[in-house]
C-alpha cells in the first residue's frame, strides 16, 4: 500500500490529526514480543519471538490554544472503546513496513504544560505535548 496523505486515522477522521502533529517528531514502530527468552551459560541468546506484534506510535502535538486542545482531546476520548483503559482503534502509518496498520491501542497518561495565559482574553495556551499510543 502507498501513503494516503495522513499519518493517523481515528474514527472517520484522517486529515484531522495532520494539522496537530509536528511531523519531524512522528515515530511508529512494530515491536517484536519475546516470551521467556534467556542467555545460556555461554552467553548465547535464546529468543522465543511471538507471532503477535505490538506497535507504538509517538509524536509531538504542536502548541495549542485552549479551544483546539479541548476539541482534540474530546475527539480522542469520544473514540475510546474502553474509556477506563483509554483503548481505541486506530490506523497509522508505519515507515518500517511502508504501510498502514490498524490496531487496538491505548493512550498512557499524558502530561500537559501550560505555555502561557493571554492576559487580555484569559485564553490558555498549551505547550507542545508528547502523545503516545501503545498496541495491545
Amino acid at each position: 500500500m502507498s501513503f494516503e496523505g495522513y499519518l493517523i486515522k481515528i474514527g472517520d477522521r484522517d486529515e484531522y490529526f495532520n494539522s496537530f502533529i509536528e511531523y519531524k517528531s512522528y515515530k511508529a514502530a512494530k515491536k517484536v514480543l519475546d516470551l521467556d527468552s534467556y542467555r545460556d551459560a555461554n552467553g548465547e541468546l535464546h529468543r522465543f519471538a511471538l507471532e503477535h506484534l505490538s506497535y507504538t506510535v509517538k509524536f509531538n502535538i504542536r502548541p495549542l490554544r485552549e479551544d483546539e486542545h479541548s476539541e482534540l482531546f474530546s475527539f480522542i476520548q469520544s473514540n475510546f472503546i474502553i474509556p477506563q483503559e483509554r483503548k481505541l482503534s486506530m490506523k497509522f502509518w508505519v515507515p518500517e513496513i511502508h504501510d498502514y496498520v490498524e490496531a487496538n491501542m491505548y493512550m498512557p497518561n499524558t502530561d500537559f504544560t501550560i505555555l502561557k495565559i493571554d492576559p487580555i482574553s484569559g485564553t490558555l495556551f498549551y505547550d507542545k505535548t508528547e502523545a503516545e499510543f501503545i498496541g495491545y
